[in-house]
């Protein structure tokens, strides 16, 4: 890279900081410019600073590490796709939020916080460069943390078991939704002109073909799948 060229990004750098320090106070929440290339820390607003007992510099100097000291791993796959389609998009005026876990340090448990996000600068390319984050814990809302666990488990279950429900026919699926709302055998027989014995088959056949073994877990299926 040039050196003028470094010169001018490092210039506008320190006026987005700059500018971003005039109202951080004000904002309720920790605010975070990353590197949008590999989600490194470039600014972390004092508050944010002061909950994780680390300066500035320190914070620059870790780099990509800075996402795996201090949060979870395994529930950033969730929304990682999110944040990719988010920057190929490449647009300065779109927000996402994502829920997010987070530590101050290994020994702490990790809490639940809402981020936004949305790119504040761009390359001559339209190459997003930098990402502002805006983070608000929601530990203390224990409606919200458990809603937000609901929907990743739910997520998790849409992935591990997509191929399962693939496998229903579109009778299936239909029949699916009615014994998820509780009709009987009967009852479904006499609304879709069939015996009972077939609705009694394609039951056993669905709970086979998805690995149910109560009715509550086809159920769940149709819940997740967005059939009742």
């Amino acid at each position: 890279m040039p050196e003028n060229t470094k010169t001018s990004i490092d210039e506008l750098i320190a006026n987005k900081i700059a500018a971003i320090q005039e109202y951080e106070d004000d904002i309720p929440g920790v605010i975070i410019v990353h590197n949008a290339s590999n989600g490194s820390v470039v600014y972390m607003s004092k508050r944010g600073r002061d909950q994780l007992g680390v300066t500035n510099e320190e914070l620059v100097a870790m780099g990509p590490e800075y996402l795996v000291r201090f949060f979870n791993p395994e529930e950033a796959k969730q929304y990682s796709p999110k944040l990719l389609d988010f920057l190929q998009r490449q647009d300065e005026n779109e927000i996402i939020s994502v829920f997010q876990q987070v530590r101050v340090s290994p020994e702490l448990p990790y809490s639940w916080h809402i981020s936004g996000i949305k790119i504040i600068h761009k390359d001559d390319n339209g190459i997003p460069l930098l990402l502002m984050t805006v983070a608000v814990p929601v530990e203390s809302v224990h409606e919200l943390a458990q809603k937000a666990q609901r929907v990743l488990d739910e997520n998790n279950f849409l992935k591990k078991n997509s191929h399962l429900f693939e496998s229903l026919t579109k009778r299936e699926i239909e029949l699916l939704k009615l014994f998820s709302k509780g009709l009987t055998n009967e009852s479904i027989a006499q609304q879709l002109f069939i015996s009972e014995e077939t609705v009694a088959t394609h039951r056993k056949n669905i709970k086979r073909k998805l690995n149910c073994k109560t009715n509550y877990d086809c159920t769940y299926f149709a819940q997740a799948f967005n059939l009742i």
